[in-house]
Formats: C-alpha cells, sequence, structure tokens
C-alpha cells in the first residue's frame, strides 16, 4: 500500500489503512477517509487522531518492474521493510502505466521483462519526463544489456544488503537534491 493512500477496509467498515511515520517510528494506522489529506505538491499528509492534529512525511516511492512473481515480492518486501511504500509491475507497459499514474523517486526494473525490456520502458519513462537516470535502477544477469548506459546496473544475483545499500543512497541523495 502506497503511503497516504487508502486501503478500504473490509465489510464497508469505513475505516482505511493510512500509513503514516512518525518523528519515533514508521507505523501503519487506521483512520476515517476524511481524517487523512494528501497535498498534491509535496509528500504530506494531515492526521487527526483524537485531539493530535499532526503532518507527517510520506516514505519514499519504489516502482518495482519484475515479471518473476517471486523476486518482485521478495524486492517488495525488502524495500518495504526498510520504510519505503511500493508499488510493483509484472511488465514494462503495466511499468508505465504505474509512472503515469505518480511520480516515484526511484524505478528497479529487471532487464529482461516479456514483449519489452525494462530499458525500454526507462527510455519511454525519459522520453515523456517521468524518471532521470540517476532515479533507476536495471537488475539484470545479462552479460552485456544494451540501452542501459545511462543507468545503474545491479547484477544478478542481487546481494540484498548492497542493493538496498545503494537504494538507500539514490534516495538520500535526490532527498539533498530537492527532488
Amino acid at each position: 500500500m502506497e503511503a497516504g493512500t487508502f486501503a478500504e477496509s473490509p465489510r464497508g467498515t469505513g475505516l482505511a489503512a493510512v500509513l503514516i511515520r512518525t518523528s519515533e517510528e514508521r507505523m501503519p494506522a487506521l483512520f476515517t477517509q476524511d481524517q487523512v489529506l494528501v497535498s498534491e505538491t509535496g509528500p504530506e499528509c494531515l492526521c487527526q487522531v483524537g485531539d493530535i492534529t499532526r503532518t507527517q512525511e510520506v516514505r519514499p516511492r519504489i516502482l518495482v518492474v519484475e515479471d518473476d512473481d517471486d523476486v518482485r515480492q521478495l524486492l517488495g518486501i525488502a524495500l518495504t521493510s526498510e520504510g519505503y511504500a511500493v508499488s510493483q509491475a509484472a511488465s514494462a507497459e503495466e511499468g508505465l502505466d504505474r509512472l503515469r499514474e505518480m511520480p516515484f523517486e526511484l524505478v528497479l526494473t529487471d532487464y529482461a521483462l516479456p514483449r519489452h525490456s525494462g530499458a525500454w520502458m526507462l527510455e519511454q519513462a525519459l522520453r515523456e519526463g517521468m524518471v532521470t537516470p540517476a532515479a533507476a535502477l536495471v537488475i539484470t544477469a545479462h552479460p552485456k544489456p544494451v540501452g542501459v548506459d545511462e543507468f545503474s546496473v545491479v547484477r544478478k544475483p542481487i546481494d540484498l544488503d548492497a542493493f538496498l545499500d545503494q537504494v538507500h543512497a539514490i534516495i538520500e541523495n535526490r532527498r539533498l537534491a530537492g527532488l
């Protein structure tokens, strides 16, 4: 679930699960929809809990594009546990659709996707102004991937700790640059 977005609770209770980050920790919380507002221009949401009203920063959003369900879910779990809001796509076309729906701080894509490669997807996203080379990682086992010269490449098998360090560094550099 994306931070600041709603996941309607089952059985129509009117509650929604919302992810917020306090100064102490990241935590999911339940609110009614009228208790949360999301700014269109910035990563903040206004959360009202009882008599307390505070503005909370929303977690950085990462898009994971991977056709292997197990790998995609593993990356999603690892990134979510690190405090990121993760969206997932199983193809280059689905990845482009997600990018057109909302901006992401980082796009992680497998190189070898069905129909179109991850490099093709990133080139389309660059042309449409939805991503920059500094905000994309290509994951591949291919010995000589074509069309990825502008992007950082992570080789399979993935060293998860090194991979997460690289993700943290990219997100932090973008934050410091005001992006």
